[in-house]
């Protein structure tokens, strides 16, 4: 129920609003989470579990919630997954609960608990095995039950923001040991960011209120110190530190307009904000969470944390009517004495500790401690045995004591205070393994270097001792970096709330839940073990504890513990399970930034795609550029027009755009040996005005990249890459010269985006260019082959290059690139002529495969050679020096006749066009083993019939063989071996 106004209440109650749940409209207040607005309405089952159905209740108070997943809004704006203790409510709300599908407003997956003998951990890989055939049928329906929401087939409708950020001190946490931090530091003059996930300051301070903090109460002294660090410490509020990584990198996930109804976010801010920040020093002080128990249905909805119920007290004014509190030490008694105060008059506080002194807990006002409050009840001694329920939710308890004796309380909560965790996830990201504490009976962070801890997650669980801490890690951070005395730190003494560990009781008949998200029961852990997965990673991922959305905040300790004593070892014999990245989910919006949907993989457009649109080409994405496929002209479909254009490059002229090569600018003293090392042919004679084709492999000896060198001068070379290997090419040069090779004196420079190219292609392609360039003679004696020469085109300074890609008589024009529209329009003119023909990336794709030209990436895969590609005469014996891939190409298996090998293929059906990636075998029969695949594949008007080309096992001994394509609901393609070159294999073509 909902009390009367409080003091230290977040909610406004000037501002009713109304949410919608599971289309049930529902009043709340701003500043209500939705966890709170559903207590308040009295909503107790808010999802289902993910194996059996079994319904679920609220929990916990924050990120650690592994029950109320839920699901909001629809189409673009829909969040799947989300926990109602993180979400906050606005007016309009619309939320689903993330339960599975249902009929009759039954969860299907209930139909499964009466088979829960035959689903325990890891039946999925011991059933469902046979007959094989139904094996993906299983599986599908297994998968088909699996998770918790949909997502959404939209678009997301709202956009995300990146931001790099760099700082002094970064403080994850805004809990009072992070402020003490803050405060400390904030007159030092440095640059500091304090981070926390909530929408409030202050953290849990609401579990232990001190009432003399410098004569200030715990909330007067959080409001003091944040007017104390305004200004000078950024706060980010709302802004889950969620990944640690080398170097002090911190990744943060900011909620800037979740919390807004979608009317009032503004459209000019993300929804979310993705911080990378770079710290010198960090301080994390991320608290602790509580941890409850495992005992016979202890899943059931209203058995909540300790702490979340105080929250809900504190926070939201929510109060239960009839409630157990359950402690194995000190701190849960604030609880009972909170309650007390508000006015519930049915308080059990059931205590798992006898012959101690009882009420000792971490409130620091001491005229509270020596007893209990008045009505509330007091037993002993006793620990849950089992949960029992009415209606779906919880009825009673039954306690029992050592001795057997049982005892039943009547209940609507039972609130669960069985010691903390430290939130040690960000200092292991770092490799900085935790360390169980007996005496705190919990994990507690270990640290190095410029990562400092602080507060609840260092075992200072009281105000005082928390703000002293937040307060030494300041120095230490000072320290680190040299702005404080090297002065040894008195550690400060871990508060002792004489905590009796206690994780499953082991008594009982029933389901006992360690995971409560992914129904993962003692007996589970128990079988896993049995079954001999005796390391904790193996136990971890053959029951799936921990695998959940919550990354096991409640349930790995609870699991350790149970997995050390099952085995009768120490804790710290088995280890502990890894956490990573992300620490919470982060929505992929906010991963990816700015950098989606046009701006996930920008178009770029050549300087002549205005002339090309006019000609309405069909397009294609290549490496990122948007490039004409092919020209259709009138009613011409796809292959009548690659036959035109084909045509007209074999014996008239054709034009095509080849700005879209990688360019890179090597210039320096050392920029042919730079070659040498990074081709397989030599550059050491190339002369200036003459080019040379080359190809580059990687390590493996696999090819890597190729094209067109031209030498400009003894120290300056235009090096040109495929298109869609531009980048990478650039990188792996700059790695090199780097990384490896810093004595060589080469600069690099990306100049793609610089040059416009027309490559002008065929016969007559001389003829235009000699009439639109007067300053350089185009004869076949004075302009050979590989030639390039500097000169004006249409008044325009241009080197132009002999470069054939198709075999026949060709140059390639390149200017700067504002001139690039300009010199292609020119040549279109000039060439009208002779009716020339623009053309796109399949015409240049057919021609080259005419005449046996590889494109890397796919007439290559990565696993491919010079040799494999019968290009064995770019690799010279007498180059007196080696390059990259030389040494691995002389292992064994490269030299192995049976590799793939590059061959030409006939079909038998020359109107039949192989398709390309199509499995290849050398019988029709069952049990015929693979032998290759299409690589390329085309139709040639050239030719008169049908080609490809293929990768096949020791295919260069094979010329002659019939060999099958395998199509997908078709017939086998019956085609002939034969050499990978189909169009002048003279080589005469190429001088006109």
């Amino acid at each position: 129920m909902r009390l009367a106004k409080n003091p230290t209440e977040l909610i406004q109650r000037d501002k009713p609003i109304h949410f919608y749940w599971n289309g049930k409209k529902l009043p709340a207040y701003a500043g209500d989470m939705l966890s709170s607005a559903l207590l308040a309405n009295g909503v107790s089952h808010v999802g289902s579990s993910f194996k059996y159905g079994r319904k679920r209740g609220i929990f916990s108070a924050w990120s650690d919630e592994p029950n109320a997943l839920v699901t909001l809004e629809d189409g673009g704006l829909i969040t799947p997954n989300a926990r109602a203790t993180e979400v906050e409510v606005y007016d309009g709300m619309r939320v689903r609960a993330a339960w599975g599908k249902k009929i009759f407003g039954i969860d299907l997956k209930e139909l499964f608990m009466p088979m829960h003998r035959a689903m325990p951990a890891g039946f999925y890989y011991k059933t469902f095995q046979k007959p094989q055939f139904l094996s993906s049928f299983y599986e599908n329906i297994i998968r088909g039950f699996a998770g918790f929401s949909t997502s959404s087939t939209e678009g997301d409708s709202e956009f995300y923001e990146e931001v790099h950020e760099h700082c002094d001190v970064l403080i994850v946490g805004g809990g009072v040991a992070g402020l003490a931090a803050a405060r400390t530091l904030s007159d030092k003059g440095l640059d500091i960011i304090l981070a926390d996930d909530r929408p409030w300051l202050g953290g849990q301070w609401y579990l232990n209120d001190a009432k003399d903090i410098d004569a200030k109460t715990t909330q007067n002294w959080i409001e003091d110190s944040v007017k104390v660090i305004k200004g000078k410490v950024k706060i980010l509020q709302r802004t889950t530190c969620y990944g640690l990584y080398e170097e002090n990198l911190m990744l943060a996930a900011e909620r800037l307009q979740d919390h807004l109804t979608p009317d009032a976010r503004q459209a000019n801010l993300p929804r979310q904000r993705h911080h990378k920040i770079r710290a010198k020093e960090i301080i994390v002080a991320a608290g602790a969470y509580e941890r409850g128990m495992s005992f016979v249905n202890n899943d059931l909805p209203g058995i909540m944390l300790a702490n979340a119920v105080h929250a809900n007290l504190k926070l939201f004014s929510i109060m239960p009517n009839r409630i157990v509190v359950f402690v194995n030490n000190d701190s849960g008694y604030s609880l009972a004495r909170d309650l007390q105060q508000e006015g519930c008059k049915d308080i059990t506080l059931v205590d798992a500790r006898s012959n101690q002194n009882l009420g000792q807990d971490l409130s620091e006002d001491k005229s509270q401690q020596p007893s209990l409050p008045e009505g509330v009840e007091l037993l002993s001694g006793y620990v849950p045995l089992k949960a029992k329920s009415k209606q779906g939710r919880l009825h009673s308890i039954i306690m029992q004591n050592a001795d057997g004796k049982n005892h039943e309380l009547t209940c609507d909560v039972l609130a669960l205070s069985c010691g903390y965790d430290p939130v040690v996830h960000l200092t292991c990201h770092k490799n900085n393994r935790p360390q169980w504490s007996p005496e705190l009976a919990c994990l507690l962070p270990t640290t190095k270097g410029s990562l400092h801890v602080a507060g609840a997650m260092t075992g200072h669980f009281r105000t005082t001792t928390a703000i002293q801490s937040g307060e030494q890690a300041a120095i230490a951070a000072l320290q680190s970096m040299g702005l404080a005395k090297d002065e040894k730190i008195s550690p400060i003494k871990h508060d002792n709330f004489n905590v009796l560990p206690l994780f499953v009781n082991e008594k009982g008949k029933g389901k006992k839940f360690v995971d409560l998200q992914n129904d993962v029961t003692s007996t589970d852990i128990e079988l896993a073990l049995r079954e001999n997965y005796r390391s904790i990673e193996h136990v971890k991922r053959y029951t799936a504890v921990g695998f959940g959305t919550d990354q096991g905040k409640t349930s790995n300790v609870i699991a350790l513990n149970h997995v050390a004593k099952t085995l009768g070892l120490k804790l710290d014999e088995i280890g502990t399970t890894t956490y990573r990245p992300p620490y919470t989910p982060v929505t992929f919006g906010t991963l990816a930034g700015p950098h989606a949907s046009d701006f996930y993989e920008p178009y770029r457009y050549t300087p002549m795609n205005a002339s090309h649109a006019k000609e309405d080409p069909e397009w294609e994405v290549v490496g990122q550029w948007m490039r004409p496929r092919h020209f259709p002209r009138g009613s011409e479909n796809m292959q009548d027009a690659l036959d035109r254009e084909c045509m007209a490059a074999r014996n008239s002229v054709a034009v095509m755009d080849a700005s879209t090569l990688g360019k890179i600018d090597v210039r320096g003293p050392d920029a042919r040996e730079f070659l040498n090392r990074v081709y397989t042919n030599s550059w050491t004679k190339l002369a200036p005005g003459k080019c040379r084709y080359g190809i580059m492999l990687n390590e493996n000896g696999m090819v890597f990249d190729d094209g067109v060198t031209a030498c400009i001068s003894d120290e300056e070379f235009y090096l040109t890459t495929t298109t869609g290997g531009a980048a990478g090419v650039y990188t792996w040069l700059e790695n090199w010269l780097q990384t490896e090779w810093p004595e060589l004196k080469v600069y690099l420079s990306s100049v793609t985006d610089n040059w416009a190219t027309t490559a002008v292609v065929g016969p007559k392609s001389r003829e235009v260019l000699q009439s639109i360039c007067k300053d350089i003679d185009f004869s076949q004696e004075k302009f050979e082959f590989m030639d390039w020469y500097e000169g004006t085109i249409c008044g325009v300074p241009a080197r132009v290059m002999r470069i054939s890609f198709s075999g026949e008589l060709a140059y390639e024009i390149n200017v700067q690139a504002n001139y690039g529209k300009y010199i292609w329009d020119s040549v279109c003119a000039a060439g009208e002529k002779f009716n020339i023909a623009r053309y796109g990336t399949e015409t240049m794709h057919v021609l080259r495969a005419e005449k046996g030209f590889i494109i890397v990436g796919q007439d290559t895969d990565g696993f491919v050679t010079p040799m494999d590609l019968q290009m064995g005469w770019i690799l010279p014996k007498k180059k007196p020096y080696s390059y990259l891939g030389k040494r691995s190409l002389t292992r064994t298996e490269m030299l192995s006749e049976s590799r793939p090998q590059l061959v030409g293929l006939l079909p038998k059906d020359e109107k039949v066009v192989l398709p390309e990636g199509c499995q290849l075998v050398d019988s029709l029969k069952t049990s015929s083993d693979m032998q290759g695949h299409v690589t390329s594949s085309y139709y040639s008007a050239n030719l008169g019939r049908s080609f490809a080309m293929a990768l096949v096992k020791g295919g260069i001994k094979r010329y002659g063989e019939t060999i099958y394509g395998i199509t997908r609901g078709g017939d086998p393609i019956a085609a002939e071996i034969t050499e990978p070159f189909f169009y002048d294999k003279q080589n005469e073509k190429k001088d006109g």
